[in-house]
């Protein structure tokens, strides 16, 4: 099933090159070849990544229909649906609207045209998401996804976790299932 991400994990060899063609052009996400890119941060990362992306797919759900249904360019469909995917890779709106192929401005119009909040809050919204998830795993530290997503400190962090929740990190950690998150995000980002 394509919507079920999946990793395969290979020799890099003739015959695990041919085992893994006909498995990417039906659906894998990504690929790591024994001994050439499996390190364990590497492996770490990618787990992360599929693990993180289940919860911006929930919210995806609700954006990107709502998107399409007013004739949103399929840059910007595109662009959001890589913020939620892989937010660490957007540090600000401009690059978001970049990436769409628009001004800011453009993005912002969009987005209140699918009657969502404007481009910093369904950003934030997809920080949040992942914030969370790296929140729920042991041993992972706040300033280190601080780092990761683009702040100075946990401080610009610990802010917007709290202006879209209502809590702080440690009490999003401790007390939040990922239904109420996606809820509570939502009533953030849906106008």
């Amino acid at each position: 099933f394509r919507s079920v991400p999946t990793i395969l994990y290979s020799a890099h060899t003739r015959d695990g090159l041919r085992a893994v063609l006909p498995l990417a052009r039906s659906g894998v996400h990504q690929v790591v070849f024994r001994g050439f890119d499996d390190t364990r941060e590497r492996l770490r990362a990618l787990l992360d990544q599929v693990a993180v992306s289940l919860l911006g797919e929930r919210l995806l759900d609700v954006i990107l229909p709502r998107l399409v249904a007013v004739g949103a360019p399929a840059e910007v469909v595109q662009a959001v649906a890589r913020l939620y995917r892989a937010p660490p890779a957007f540090r600000t709106v401009h690059q978001l609207a970049t990436v769409a192929g628009r001004q800011r401005g453009q993005l912002d119009r969009w987005m209140l045209k699918a009657g969502l909040a404007p481009t910093k809050v369904v950003m934030l919204a997809a920080r949040v998401a992942w914030t969370y998830h790296y929140l729920r795993a042991p041993g992972n530290r706040f300033k280190t996804l601080a780092l990761r997503l683009g702040y100075p400190d946990v401080v610009g962090l610990g802010r917007h976790v709290k202006w879209m929740t209502g809590m702080t990190p440690t009490q999003l950690r401790r007390s939040v299932g990922a239904d109420e998150l996606i809820a509570t995000l939502l009533r953030r980002i849906v106008r």
